[in-house]
């Protein structure tokens, strides 16, 4: 259980830390960002399974610690793709994040691999031109 902790605690830090880098580093205007927040998996589609929780679970878990955290900085406006045990296709995800004119999504996995040499972090950035990817990933 501590380690279950530790790992929200961490993927929490490095997703708050992602949004505050697109905020100052991409977003630095007067109104409040809105960040779409996806916890990834849902429903039928459990992801992952690691401690006695499915990936499905600790990104919900997450992503949750991550709207309550940003949604206590007047800066940030939060749109969950989901709020609970729910399967949602990719597509609804986007429409929901574009519905509400998200500035930046961040989708929460837990992912895994059998490789004990693989570690670390991902970060998907957009090529849309409206959003300096270049900048971000750096960042990252």
């Amino acid at each position: 259980m501590r380690k279950s902790r530790i790992l929200i605690k961490s993927v929490v830090f490095a997703a708050v830390l992602a949004v505050m880098t697109a905020f100052f580093a991409v977003f630095a205007c007067a109104e409040p960002v809105i960040v779409a927040v996806d916890a990834g998996h849902g429903g039928i589609d459990g992801g992952t399974a690691a401690g006695v929780r499915n990936e499905k679970e600790y990104n919900l878990i997450v992503a949750e610690y991550l709207r309550d955290y940003l949604e206590a900085d007047d800066r940030f406006q939060v749109v969950m793709t989901r709020t609970d045990d729910s399967y949602i296709k990719f597509l609804p995800r986007v429409m929901t994040a574009r519905e509400n004119n998200a500035d930046v999504i961040v989708s929460l996995h837990f992912n895994s691999i059998d490789v004990s040499y693989v570690n670390g972090n991902m970060a998907y950035c957009s090529v849309i031109d409206r959003f300096d990817a270049g900048t971000l990933a750096g960042r990252l």
